[in-house]
């Protein structure tokens, strides 16, 4: 850390690490003194969270705040705040309300279809928030939306995400094309995101014959160790692992990675150490 500080390592992906992992630790440290301030003085009620997303100089707090509602299991204050969304008709506060609801499990909350007319909206941010929220909802109706969108010409980055996770046979070309399709290197990009969607999709017990050939590819294109190992842990599940990957594996430069693919081929822990 002092070494990155003082400016002696130049390397722009490391530089580019630290800041990520700069702001990570200053997140954590505002989210743990925002919960001790929740302890002290209670959860923000919806007309407050209201008046702080109104604010432009303070609406991004709003999110900690509501993160802590949902945290707390206030079902009542969430189901009042996707109220205040669906009756909101300033585009500015609409979008800062639904952003809220891009938090994990809060989507249910929403009316689907109230979202999927918010991701065609002319308003840019208010229709990439729509976007970033069907992409993590389930409804039957959001597959043929997302179709529509491919058709329409929107750019994948928008309804990819709302496609995986609503993912129907009838889209499987569609789905592997895109996929295949998105570019994959150090650079940033969207591909370690969907790549994620694409593992959990496997991991949905109500999605029926997700294409199995893309988590061939997505273990191949993958440049995060982490994810490897967790789609290796998926391929075997399946019955669909290989003898060439479990031999890549041994290679793998994750510990839990090689260990594992050691034990599949019988081998000792001293036999693969690199």
């Amino acid at each position: 850390m002092q070494l990155l500080e003082s400016g002696r390592l130049q390397s722009p992906d490391i530089k580019k690490y630290f800041c990520v992992y700069t702001a990570a630790l200053n997140e954590t440290a505002e989210n743990r003194q925002r919960r001790k301030q929740e302890k002290r003085e209670g959860f923000k009620t919806p007309a407050e969270i209201y008046k702080i997303v109104s604010d432009d100089k303070n609406h991004l707090s709003a999110r900690g705040y509501f993160c802590g509602i949902v945290n707390g299991g206030q079902t009542r204050c969430i189901k009042e705040i996707a109220q205040m969304y669906a009756g909101e008709k300033d585009v500015k506060i609409r979008q800062r309300l639904l952003s809220l609801f891009a938090y994990k499990d809060t989507e249910e909350y929403l009316d689907a279809a109230a979202v999927m007319a918010d991701a065609l909206s002319d308003d840019e941010a208010l229709s990439k928030t729509a976007f970033e929220v069907l992409g993590k909802t389930k409804s039957t109706d959001i597959a043929a939306f997302a179709l529509e969108c491919a058709e329409k010409g929107y750019k994948s980055e928008c309804w990819l995400p709302a496609l995986i996770k609503n993912y129907i046979p009838e889209c499987k070309e569609l789905l592997v094309n895109t996929v295949k399709g998105i570019k994959v290197d150090f650079n940033g990009g969207d591909w370690h995101g969907i790549f994620m969607d694409i593992r959990r999709m496997f991991e949905d017990e109500d999605i029926v014959s997700p294409p199995e050939e893309l988590l061939f590819y997505i273990y191949e294109k993958n440049y995060c160790s982490l994810c490897r190992y967790d789609i290796v842990l998926e391929m075997d599940k399946r019955g669909i692992l290989t003898k060439d990957i479990l031999n890549e594996c041994l290679y793998d430069s994750y510990d839990d990675t090689r260990e594992f693919a050691a034990k599949k081929l019988g081998m000792g822990v001293d036999e693969f150490e690199i």
